[in-house]
């Protein structure tokens, strides 16, 4: 059985998303990234060039009906909003860092994706960075 990908979106171009980006194009074929939202314009558009992704306002983001998944690095502080609006747009969401930083936004998050009928996920740390994709490694070959 073929399971198509997932079109994802990446909200927030720093430092971090180069991990995630090159790690979806050449690890995952489960999800693929397809546009890329940050608001500094410059930051996008230079992640947006070097990955053939296509920049894009997180409203047309959120419109957009391909895209299923919205992968959010934005800061902390960030994550509620970005987050609360992707799964009330029906979107999956993977959030890096935290889900919220007060306990009762990051419940609400979980309410919206049962009620929406869409996966919440996040990660404390990058799941993909090298230690613990060693740690996985050597876990699956021992």
């Amino acid at each position: 059985m073929e399971i198509n990908a997932l079109n994802a979106a990446i909200i927030g171009c720093g430092v971090i998303s180069d991990i995630y980006i090159q790690s979806l194009q050449e690890k995952f074929k489960i999800i693929e990234p397809v546009a890329c939202y940050d608001r500094d314009e410059a930051r996008m558009n230079t992640q947006a060039e070097k990955y053939g992704l296509k920049p894009m306002s997180y409203e047309a983001i959120l419109d957009d009906p391909s895209i299923d998944m919205i992968i959010n690095l934005t800061n902390p502080a960030a994550h509620y909003e970005v987050t609360k609006q992707a799964l009330l747009h029906d979107k999956h969401v993977f959030s890096e860092k935290m889900i919220a930083v007060d306990l009762k936004q990051g419940q609400e998050l979980c309410d919206l994706a049962e009620a929406h009928h869409v996966r919440l996920g996040v990660a404390p740390d990058t799941f993909l960075g090298a230690g613990i994709q060693t740690a996985r490694y050597i876990v699956d070959k021992a």
